[in-house]
């Protein structure tokens, strides 16, 4: 599970944390990747597709046009050749 919190390759890791406690981000749910036996298509086009899908999300979620802030966890090649083949999106919900 990778435990990255940004739209950007090589941000700082973030903290799962409990809701009950402070946080800046809401998980507001998943994307489909990939699905099946599909090979690993490298760690920037799994970003990009990722970042993309998760944008989309976020917007929608906010029910805006464009998503504001947010973050995503997408997989690397261990994740995904273990099956995890969707990303997680969250939303930056204060500053």
């Amino acid at each position: 599970w990778t435990r990255v919190f940004s739209d950007k390759p090589g941000a700082d890791e973030g903290t799962l944390i409990s809701c009950a406690r402070d946080h800046r981000q809401r998980a507001i749910g998943i994307v489909q990747l990939g699905t099946g036996n599909e090979k690993y298509p490298g760690q920037q086009a799994t970003f990009n597709r990722s970042n993309d899908l998760c944008a989309d999300a976020v917007a929608k979620w906010r029910k805006a046009k464009q998503p504001g802030q947010f973050g995503l966890q997408w997989p690397h090649r261990d994740e995904w050749n273990d099956g995890e083949r969707y990303a997680t999106c969250w939303a930056v919900t204060r500053n």
